[in-house]
C-alpha cells in the first residue's frame, strides 16, 4: 500500500446498523489495520474538522475509536487514534496513527507513526470521509500525496 488510508466495508450492517470496516494505513514504511464496527456517519465529523484544515499552525483534528489503555487495563476491544496537526510553520502536516487491537499473545499489534501530507490532500480527505456513504461505496481510499 502506498502512503495513504483505505476503508473497506467487510460486513454490511447487523439489525442495529452496524457495519464491520476495516481500516488499512501506511506512511509507505510502515503499514497497519484494524477490523472494527461503526456507523455509516462515523466518519463524518473527522471528515468536517479536516475540510478546514488547518485554522492554523496550533489546529488539532482527533478520529478516535475505542479507548487505549489505561494503567495496561484494556476498556476495549481495540483501539484507534487519527491525529492530524502541523509540525511545521510552513503548514506541513501530519497524520499520527495509532492502531492496538488490544488483542492476547501472540496475536497482539500495536503500531504508531506519521502520514506526511499537504493540507490541502488532507482537506480532500475531509471531503471524501463527509461525503462518504458505505451503503453506496463499499471502499475509501485516499493517498496522503494527493496522487488519486
Amino acid at each position: 500500500m502506498e502512503q495513504g488510508i483505505k476503508i473497506k466495508v467487510i460486513r454490511e450492517p447487523d439489525d442495529d446498523g452496524l457495519y464491520e470496516y476495516k481500516i488499512s494505513l501506511s506512511n509507505g514504511d510502515t503499514f497497519a489495520s484494524l477490523d472494527f464496527w461503526g456507523y455509516a456517519d462515523d466518519f463524518r465529523e473527522f471528515g468536517e474538522g479536516l475540510m478546514n484544515f488547518p485554522n492554523g499552525l496550533k489546529d488539532v483534528v482527533t478520529y478516535e475509536l475505542g479507548e487505549d489503555k489505561i494503567d495496561g487495563q484494556m476498556k476495549w476491544a481495540y483501539y484507534a487514534l487519527l491525529k492530524v496537526f502541523c509540525f511545521k510553520a510552513s503548514g506541513q502536516s501530519v497524520i499520527n496513527v495509532i492502531i492496538d487491537n488490544h488483542a492476547d499473545i501472540p496475536d497482539y499489534q500495536r503500531n504508531e507513526f506519521y502520514i506526511k501530507s499537504e493540507p490541502a490532500a488532507i482537506n480532500r480527505l475531509g471531503e471524501k470521509l463527509k461525503g462518504w456513504s458505505p451503503d453506496k461505496e463499499k471502499e475509501l481510499t485516499w493517498d496522503s500525496n494527493g496522487l488519486e
